[in-house]
């Protein structure tokens, strides 16, 4: 196991994650951050089985609606 030292570190390479990496590098750019991730960056997570983008709630998008395709992009694992 390789060890890896940093101020930051960024758990997940989803759109989050990366993002979170770079606002934080922006923010203070004298800080190194990492970030770990179980696979190449935005192939394994939320952000690639939803194609880049999930919904928020609101009056015309029912919870119930977010709800049904968010455990249907998760293919049920996230139930």
């Amino acid at each position: 196991m390789k060890k890896v030292s940093a101020d930051i570190a960024i758990i997940g390479s989803g759109l989050a994650g990366l993002s979170a990496a770079i606002n934080a590098k922006e923010s203070a750019p004298e800080l190194e951050v990492v970030v770990c991730s179980k696979s190449k960056p935005g192939l394994a997570n939320c952000t690639a089985v939803s194609q880049g983008f999930f919904r928020n709630s609101n009056p015309s998008y029912p919870p119930e609606r977010h709800e049904k395709e968010t455990i249907k992009s998760g293919y049920g694992l996230n139930n």
